[in-house]
């Protein structure tokens, strides 16, 4: 498969959802299309509450991503990419979710396909739950797959990877000016969920979140695991001469605590595009740290745990990371 371009995600983007991309490109200020992406994932996340209240489902929280099931191999190729394969990676896994869009009327076994296709085995609490059922019942992954999207329902699934979708591509897309965003792509590899505790931004903003990070999933059949991600994101603020500089904290269980950091400085004259991990340290001390050192790698290890970020890129508008929170006694 060839590399996925911004340019290659915006034209899928306005292929796929032409109504939001028409609003944003009328729009004559990077204000105005804050203001547009506002509005479009309000929209987005009240169409979702209103298919959560229709299947019975506890509403999903404003600024909340989506926990997302990894496959084996795409698992394996995330946690080996390197440089600009990172962004590659992201790209591809931005892109197979945004295809689902629109296919509220699509069979289960479609969309389970779909995401089979790109790598997800499931999306969201509702469908790794009822995934992973089928997963202790020794069920074939693209079994507990289609269990998963039956449980969740197919416009549940198709409203997560809109709000997803609405959130992640938007800031990093369209804008007046040159933009300063990073998008981290979390794994959680503990034996336990990971539950958010807090953030800081010295400069910017925070977009997207996850709370909390499920634990990873049995896989009865080939023995081993099925590993949950999730993107966070954080972005500069509108006007602003800085980027985005941004510390957060997880929980384990409520015992360790585990801080990752990001930087896009928005212009490379004193540093770097970066990246830093503590262990039971605080988001603010992280969100120093980061630019200090000015590192796009970066490992630590402490007791039973193991943490690891990596930049695409010292450079670029947007940054790229793919980070992990392993526990070194279970580490592959």
């Amino acid at each position: 498969m060839s590399e996925i371009t911004d340019f290659d995600l915006k034209q899928k983007f306005r292929e796929l959802f032409p109504e939001e991309a028409k609003r944003l490109q009328s729009a004559k200020s990077q204000e105005e299309i804050e203001s547009i992406h506002s509005e479009l994932l309000k929209e987005a996340e009240e169409k979702l509450q209103t298919e959560l209240k229709k299947a019975g489902m506890e509403p999903m929280l404003r600024d909340q991503t989506a926990p997302i099931l990894l496959h084996h191999d795409v698992y394996q190729t995330l946690i080996h990419a390197n440089g600009n394969q990172i962004r590659e990676q992201i790209h591809k896994l931005i892109d197979g979710l945004a295809r689902l869009r629109n296919q509220e009327h699509s069979s289960a076994e479609f969309i389970s396909m779909s995401l089979n296709i790109v790598g997800v085995l499931a999306l969201g609490f509702v469908a790794i739950s009822a995934a992973n059922t089928g997963l202790d019942a020794g069920l074939m992954a693209a079994a507990a797959s289609l269990l998963g999207v039956e449980a969740a329902t197919v416009a549940v699934i198709v409203g997560i990877v809109t709000v997803v979708i609405i959130g992640i591509i938007i800031p990093i897309l369209y804008y007046m000016f040159k933009p300063a965003a990073c998008l981290i792509l979390l794994i959680n590899e503990t034996d336990k969920p990971l539950i958010w505790k807090n953030d800081y931004n010295v400069h910017g903003k925070p977009v997207l979140k996850l709370n909390p990070l499920p634990k990873p999933q049995p896989d009865i059949l080939n023995g081993g695991k099925y590993y949950i991600a999730a993107f966070i994101s954080t972005q500069k603020d509108k006007d602003a001469l800085f980027g985005t500089q941004y510390g957060f904290t997880y929980s384990y269980d409520d015992k360790v605590d585990l801080t990752f950091a990001v930087e896009n400085p928005l212009t490379a004259t004193y540093v770097d595009n970066n990246c830093y991990c503590v262990i039971n340290e605080t988001a603010i001390y992280a969100a120093g740290k980061t630019n200090e050192h000015n590192k796009q790698n970066w490992e630590t290890t402490k007791g039973d745990f193991k943490l690891s970020i990596k930049c695409n890129s010292g450079s670029g508008s947007v940054a790229y990371y793919i980070a992990r929170a392993t526990m070194i006694k279970s580490e592959n």
